[in-house]
Parts: structure tokens; C-alpha cells; sequence
């Protein structure tokens, strides 16, 4: 039976909290749960670490960065132990100068120390900024995963051809627009995995529905005029070779 992963969510965002963990242990799916801040990554970690169908990430998003200035010492005290990172990324709908430059600053620092260390995962927030976003993304043993890509079809292809650890995370609403639908038919197969970005998206923002992933893959299938089983098959091993970095 294939198995998918929902390489970006937000589990703890949801009232009933972590007990989507049920649902992915019933359903036979895994869940990278991203975190916004490095204090949030500590609470879940000690708690879930454990668990083989949730996978914690460090994260320390753009949008946080000036109202919390001083999580950069938590996140390099966590970094080594974490896999996965992310939230992280940049975010230029916010048109305030200094809190664009505190974001490059930011994020600048966490892909240097992920470099450093090597073989981490990376999901990356990139709202309006996919005219920057790519000149942070050096070539290393790192994976990094586009989440919710909305910007140049041109730009992101032009990045994947000189990176072989360059992917994009696919959502359910992303796939419903024009542009969204344009990238997912025109980015390579082997660079497509899945997420849900829940509960930001329409299909998840009152629960997490059991078959949104196997949902998403079938509108891929539908734009990229693919069979179903080809779509899965090979998200499938995409996401396996990401995991086995």
C-alpha cells in the first residue's frame, strides 16, 4: 500500500490539537508538523518525539521575526536535533523595510547553520518573495522543499534545474488556482510532494479530512492528464528520497 506524507501542517493550530495523530495512524499517512517559533518546537518535540506518524520541525517563521527577535539562541540550541525545518522562509507581503531585512537576516542564519551541519529538510515560506527567495538556496546536501509556491513558474524552474534538492509541496488550493495549476503541470514529477498547509486551507480549516492527500493527488493526476497510480507512485519516492537524506 502506498504511503503519503503531508510534508507541511499545522496540527497544533487545530483545537482538537494533536489528535490528527489518530487519524494518520488509522489511515496510513505521515504528518510533518511544522512549528512557528523554536519555544513551540521544544513543548511538541518532548511530547510527540516519539511518535512514527508525526514528525516535529524547528521552524521560525518570517512573519514572527520582529515581534519575536530573540528565538535565534533556541533555535541553534535545538537545530542539531531536528530533521526537519520549518516554518522558515521569507515574506514579503509585509512592506515594512526593517522587518524584511530582520526576515533576510534571519533566514539567511538558519540556511548557513543547516548547511553547516547537512542533511536537513527544509519547508520554505516564500509569500511574494520568489524574486529573492532562490539566491538564499545554495546547492548542499540539504533538501528544500517550496511550500505553497505561488510565484514564478520561470523562476522556480530555472532554480530546479540547478539544484537537484529543490522541491515544491502541493495543497489543495494551490491546485485550484489558474497559476497554481500551470506549476503543477509544468514542474517535474520527481520535484512534486504533497502537504496541506492545514488548517490554512479551505478543505481543512474546520478538520483534517482522512483522504485530503489522496485528494490532492487525484487533481494532480486530472491537470498533469496522468494516471492516478503513476501521480501516487511517484510522490511516493519523491518523498522517500527525501527521507532517506
Amino acid at each position: 500500500m502506498i504511503k503519503l506524507i503531508d510534508f507541511h501542517c499545522h496540527p497544533d493550530l487545530y483545537n482538537d490539537n494533536f489528535n490528527l495523530l489518530k487519524k494518520a495512524k488509522y489511515n496510513n499517512f505521515s504528518v510533518i508538523a511544522m512549528t512557528n517559533l523554536p519555544q513551540l518546537y521544544k513543548r511538541y518535540e518532548d511530547l510527540f518525539g516519539g511518535e512514527e506518524s508525526m514528525i516535529i520541525s524547528l521552524g521560525y517563521h518570517p512573519q514572527l521575526v520582529v515581534d519575536y527577535p530573540n528565538e535565534m539562541e533556541k533555535f541553534l540550541k535545538y537545530i542539531k536535533r531536528a530533521k526537519f525545518i520549518g516554518e522558515v522562509g521569507l515574506d514579503k507581503t509585509i512592506k515594512d523595510e526593517i522587518h524584511i531585512n530582520k526576515q533576510k537576516e534571519i533566514f539567511k542564519r538558519i540556511i548557513f547553520e543547516c548547511n553547516k551541519l547537512g542533511e536537513k529538510i527544509i519547508s520554505i515560506h516564500s509569500r511574494k518573495a520568489d524574486d529573492i527567495i532562490f539566491d538564499f538556496l545554495k546547492k548542499s546536501s540539504c533538501i528544500y522543499i517550496l511550500h505553497w509556491y505561488t510565484g514564478s513558474k520561470k523562476r522556480l524552474l530555472d532554480a530546479m534545474a540547478g539544484n537537484d534538492n529543490l522541491y515544491i509541496s502541493i495543497n489543495s488550493d494551490m491546485i485550484s488556482t489558474i497559476q497554481g495549476k500551470k506549476i503543477v503541470k509544468d514542474v517535474p514529477l520527481s520535484k512534486i510532494v504533497l502537504e496541506t498547509d492545514a488548517p490554512f486551507t479551505e478543505s481543512t480549516k474546520n478538520m483534517y479530512p482522512e483522504s485530503i492527500l489522496h485528494d490532492i493527488a487525484i487533481e494532480i493526476a486530472k491537470v498533469r492528464e496522468c494516471d492516478l497510480i503513476e501521480i501516487l507512485k511517484n510522490i511516493e519516492y519523491n518523498s522517500n528520497r527525501i527521507l532517506s537524506i
